[in-house]
């Protein structure tokens, strides 16, 4: 997840191959990564991905427990992970801000593609942190 560059087609033939000598029932023909996160992050897919999202009205009911499963573990008021930013406390960021982090991650935080939380999810939890917030 970390490479500077993609793979190149001899290391996804040659990972491919070290996967099918694995044992088990599921085997998988082909990978298909659906997100504008990897390998690179995508900034043109992600202005499509804001705008979409900005124009959605997000319901801060649904989005609490849409934050609560996706983003609760560290952000959360039970939250398990320590040294994670409290994003109740001096809040500056807005929706586009929030889909910037959902949809590619930030250091240790992981991303979402819309298969996991969708458009609407991510207005929903934009909508639930911005009023906890006062915005």
């Amino acid at each position: 997840l970390r490479m500077k560059s993609p793979m190149s087609a001899t290391q996804i033939t040659d990972l491919n191959q070290y996967y099918s000598t694995l044992p088990g029932a599921d085997k998988t023909a082909e990978m298909k990564y659906e997100t504008i996160a990897l390998p690179k992050p995508d900034k043109a897919k992600l202005k499509e991905a804001q705008k979409k999202i900005m124009a959605l009205t997000g319901d801060p009911v649904s989005g609490e427990s849409k934050f609560n499963d996706a983003c609760g573990m560290c952000h959360g008021e039970k939250k398990t992970v320590k040294k994670v930013p409290d994003i109740f406390d001096d809040f500056d960021g807005n929706v586009k801000s929030i889909t910037y982090n959902v949809r590619f991650g930030d250091g240790a935080m992981p991303f979402y593609k819309e298969s996991v939380l969708s458009d609407q999810d991510v207005a929903d939890i934009a909508a639930y942190i911005l009023k906890k917030n006062g915005k």
